[in-house]
């Protein structure tokens, strides 16, 4: 897409608009927006503009370099919430497993020193344990009108052939 029809998708695409043509602040056209990342990092975005109430970051992974450019933008952006979807496992770098946790929770995992005086180099079963206990968040604490967990044991029959 060039900039003459992402420029056209601004103008009449993104907002709606009064009786007299004027746009009408934070009332959208849209309730989802699959862009790239190359959209994100132009200058002109109004994505930056945007509060948004969830954004969905595929190819998660390349955020775990401390020079990317995509995690710029994503800073830039006004986010409620924040999900990373990758296909592509950590290569057992803390530096990396940092980096992704700074990205979705940044003022609990603020810097880098913090991360590995409170967790240490993810080494020892210890290390890796207390991670998980600040990661876990329980059912009830996340989300309140869930219903309380029940387990069913439903017995099946095997027979081989």
């Amino acid at each position: 897409m060039g900039p003459y029809s992402r420029r056209m998708i601004q103008e009449y695409k993104l907002y709606f608009r009064d009786q007299s043509g004027k746009i009408i602040i934070d009332a959208y056209k849209f309730n989802v927006i699959v862009t790239t990342y190359e959209v994100l990092l132009s200058d002109n975005s109004e994505l930056k503009n945007i509060l948004w109430r969830a954004v969905i970051i595929d190819e998660a992974h390349r955020l775990k370099n401390k020079n990317c450019k995509m995690l710029e933008g994503l800073r830039e952006l006004h986010m409620e919430h924040r999900v990373l979807l990758t296909g592509t496992p950590l290569q057992n770098s803390v530096d990396e497993l940092f980096r992704l946790l700074n990205f979705l929770e940044p003022s609990q995992f603020p810097s880098l020193q913090l991360f590995l005086q409170q967790f240490g180099d993810l080494k020892t079963e210890e290390q890796v344990e207390e991670l998980q206990t600040v990661l876990r968040k329980p059912k009830e604490d996340v989300e309140k009108s869930l219903a309380p967990k029940k387990e069913t044991i439903i017995e099946v029959n095997t027979y081989l052939l």
